[in-house]
C-alpha cells in the first residue's frame, strides 16, 4: 500500500494533479484530485505504470498489474467536494478495514474530519 501512496504523491508532484483525498484499499484506490495539467488518462497512466514498477520490483514478478481503464466521476459545481471526501474515506470504514473515519492507514484528505 506504501507504494501506492508513494504513486500518489509522486503523480502530484508531476504537477498534474492535486489531490484532496484519496484511500487505498487492497483491491483499487479511491482518489479525488482536481487536474493541474494534462488528463486524466496520462495522470492514471502515471500512477498504475509508477507504481505497477515499484510493486513488481518489490514483489520480485513481471506483468500486468493494473486492468485496462478505470472508473472516473466529474464532480459538478453544486455537489461538495468535502462531502464526497468523506463518503471516500468512509470506504474503508464499510469494508470492514476501520471502525472509524480516517483510522485507515492509507487514507489521506485535504480537510480535517
Amino acid at each position: 500500500m506504501a507504494v501506492l501512496v508513494d504513486a500518489l504523491r509522486f503523480v502530484e508532484r508531476a504537477v498534474i494533479s492535486h489531490s484532496l483525498a484519496w484511500v487505498v484499499m487492497p483491491d483499487h484506490v479511491n482518489w479525488l484530485m482536481e487536474l493541474q495539467k494534462g488528463t486524466l488518462a496520462e495522470g492514471m497512466s502515471l500512477l498504475k505504470s509508477r507504481s505497477s514498477r515499484l510493486l513488481n520490483q518489490q514483489l520480485g514478478r513481471r506483468g500486468a498489474l493494473w486492468q485496462q481503464g478505470s472508473h472516473d466521476h466529474a464532480v459538478r459545481s453544486d455537489e461538495s467536494l468535502h462531502e464526497k471526501a468523506m463518503y471516500l474515506l468512509a470506504n474503508p470504514v464499510r469494508a470492514g478495514l476501520a471502525c472509524e473515519v480516517g483510522e485507515h492507514p492509507c487514507a489521506w484528505c485535504r480537510w480535517p474530519l
